[in-house]
């Protein structure tokens, strides 16, 4: 048994070095100017306190052009209302009102293909009410990362940190899924830096 679990650890501390050593030794790049358009499209199914906390930081981005469409997805709730309001203040906001599922589109595929088929730009940005922009750079940095030969970006969305040791242990768990992430991707990884949201290529 001895035996057994000194190998496991060597094979695990091998591929900490071999897969993790790269992230240690990765510097943050310079990020490149904001050129094509980005459509912004987000799913929402009763989450009007998540889009009042974290909607008007996405609309206020630092680029010079996009758009944010939320699908209102059989909301019972004040999203509605909450997304007219903000329309009037923001012209990039565009809602789609889905009034009820169909049938056998039940679920988040249904609004997001709605969203995707009714975006302006071919550069899609998909995120959650429930997640905040880590600064007004996310859309450069997110779509800084595409280069020729790139259809596929992925962002890390770290969990917010608040007292108790659940919190700590899904922060770790979220954080160790993160950084495997470039692991197991095809392609040479790009990593920013830790709040700048860590990119997969």
């Amino acid at each position: 048994m001895l035996i057994f679990l000194s190998c496991f650890f060597i094979i695990q501390i091998t591929y900490y070095l071999i897969f993790f050593l790269r992230l240690a030794r990765y510097k943050v790049q310079a990020l490149a100017r904001p050129g094509n358009g980005v459509s912004v499209v987000i799913c929402a199914h009763n989450e009007y306190y998540n889009l009042k906390a974290n909607l008007p930081l996405i609309l206020e981005q630092d680029y010079p052009e996009f758009e944010v469409l939320v699908v209102n997805h059989a909301s019972d709730d004040e999203t509605s209302y909450l997304l007219s309001d903000l329309q009037r203040e923001y012209p990039r906001l565009k809602s789609i009102e889905i009034q009820m599922d169909l049938n056998f589109f039940s679920g988040k595929k249904f609004p997001l293909s709605i969203g995707i088929k009714s975006a302006k730009y071919d550069r899609i940005l998909l995120t959650d009410a429930d997640c905040r922009p880590s600064s007004p750079q996310w859309i450069t940095n997110m779509q800084s990362a595409y280069r020729e030969g790139i259809k596929i970006v992925l962002g890390y969305s770290p969990y917010t940190r608040s007292k108790g040791l659940l919190n700590k242990l899904i922060r770790f768990d979220t954080a160790h899924v993160g950084i495997q992430l470039p692991c197991l991707c095809p392609g040479r990884p790009s990593l920013y830096g830790c709040r700048q949201e860590p990119v997969v290529t």
